[in-house]
């Protein structure tokens, strides 16, 4: 027998269910269940109406229904679709008493469908005894097979109501009788503890015997969400499981231990790099830069040299990498190779672009070499500001002054540039420092001309006067 299909009568239903309102799904019931068979759909959502709005009336008023049109309803599939109904409104105690009458009164021999969903529905409740209760009824031949997929069908409620103890007891209890663990629930169960967050999962983990093991699609979800929260301590546990396991290598599992160790400094990340290139797998330009950006952050010399050997050994070495390293050296305060990067960046046929020209004339700066960051500065025509206050504070530090002015100077003429109050104040730093007082005075006046004094330029040639005891010449600054 088929499921009848939609007649006149039934339309109210099929009208308030498309509302989406129990309410008038319910007084369409009233109308509508002496009147005959029901569409199974529509059956379902008066059940949900029931289950919501009243409880009390559920079980009789649909036996009674059904008593009516049976041959219209097969059984014990109408029965079942009925109890996923009733246990989706959160009910599976009404589910549980229209299944006893649904045995009893319509003589409906419930099967394991039945069980199942009144398993998930107890474990989604978190009603771990009721659970039990169920399970226990279960008995003869196929009871093995039965108890397996009891503790499948549980996990799958009590994840979903949070109750992620009672899940991994279920998975440790499958594992303990010789059943294989499907990945998908294991990795369900470590899903639901990455939202409830990092302790969470420490604690499953300390739960899970030896017998059960993390499957890739698990390992990569749990790893990625130590790279988002940089989770250094799970990350390393995690390390250790995968070699434990001897699970291959892949992708998502390298890649972000990949970045936490490169950023950390741990000595894995030289190991992991060097064991997947061992196994096949290559590193892209990306990964490489990446991985480059975060061995700067982590100042991780010599893990960020083994990727620039391997890139160099595949003629990989681009202007982005040779940019990134050279952040690596700055990081660690190692400005000297920075600069020697330069020679490097020609060598292999590239040109250095106009920030990094402009960063490598700061870096020459800093460690004191005048040739080069002046070679470096005409090679970048002196475009960048930035470049021009790195030289002026190089030209005051060798006591320099008409160098410092003079430089000043080549900005005011290039009108592409626009005059900076921090260019000036530089310049003035650097004649009050070499007792330049008289070149000091007269950038304040062309400053205060141009309207580009600001409390920087006051504070620094008072700094001039005091270094030289004029005192009568700061108090007049204050004034």
């Amino acid at each position: 027998n088929k499921a009848p299909k939609r007649r006149l009568a039934g339309k109210a239903l099929c009208t308030a269910r498309s509302a989406g309102k129990h309410s008038i799904v319910l007084e369409a019931w009233d109308c509508e269940k002496s009147a005959g068979p029901l569409p199974l759909d529509t059956l379902q959502d008066s059940a949900r109406a029931l289950a919501l709005l009243a409880p009390e009336r559920l079980a009789s008023e649909l036996i009674a229904h059904l008593a009516c049109s049976r041959a219209a309803y097969p059984q014990p599939v109408t029965t079942n679709a009925l109890l996923e109904a009733v246990v989706q409104s959160s009910r599976p105690d009404l589910a549980e008493t229209f299944a006893k009458a649904a045995e009893e009164e319509l003589g409906v021999n419930l099967d394991a469908r039945t069980r199942k969903i009144l398993i998930r529905g107890f474990a989604a409740a978190g009603d771990e005894g009721k659970v039990q209760e169920i399970e226990g009824r279960e008995s003869g031949a196929s009871a093995d097979d039965a108890v397996v997929r009891s503790h499948l069908w549980a996990i799958k409620g009590f994840l979903k109501c949070g109750k992620l103890d009672a899940a991994l007891q279920r998975i440790v209890a499958m594992r303990s009788c010789g059943s294989e663990v499907p990945p998908r629930a294991i990795t369900e169960l470590f899903k639901a503890a990455c939202h409830a967050g990092p302790d969470e999962v420490q604690r499953m983990l300390d739960g899970l015997s030896a017998e059960v093991q993390l499957p890739l699609e698990c390992l990569a979800l749990l790893l990625s969400d130590c790279l988002q929260r940089e989770d250094i301590d799970l990350a390393r546990r995690l390390d250790r499981v995968v070699t434990d396991q001897k699970t291959r290598m892949h992708h998502s599992i390298y890649e972000p231990l990949l970045k936490l160790f490169a950023k950390s400094g741990d000595a894995r990340a030289c190991e992991i790099f060097q064991q997947i290139h061992q196994e096949g797998f290559d590193s892209s330009e990306g990964l490489c830069g990446s991985l480059l950006a975060r061995c700067g952050e982590g100042q991780n010399l010599r893990f960020a040299e083994i990727i620039v050997e391997y890139l160099r050994g595949r003629s990989m070495m681009t202007l982005a990498i040779f940019k990134t390293l050279m952040k690596v050296y700055v990081c660690s305060g190692r400005y000297d190779s920075a600069c020697d990067l330069y020679e490097q960046v020609l060598a292999a046929g590239l040109e250095p672009d106009h920030v990094m020209y402009g960063c490598l004339v700061k870096f020459a700066v800093k460690c004191g070499r005048t040739e080069l960051s002046q070679e470096l500065f005409k090679k970048s025509q002196g475009s960048d500001i930035q470049s021009y206050m790195c030289l002026i504070r190089e030209a005051g530090r060798e006591g320099n002054v008409a160098r410092a002015i003079e430089l000043l100077r080549q900005v005011e003429g290039k009108q592409k540039l626009v005059l900076d109050p921090s260019l000036y104040n530089c310049t003035m730093d650097a004649c009050v420092t070499n007792n330049g007082m008289d070149q000091a005075r007269a950038l304040l006046a062309e400053m205060s001309e141009r309207g580009l004094a600001n409390i920087i330029t006051y504070n620094t040639l008072m700094k001039g006067y005091g270094a030289n005891g004029d005192f009568s010449g700061a108090r007049r600054v204050i004034r």
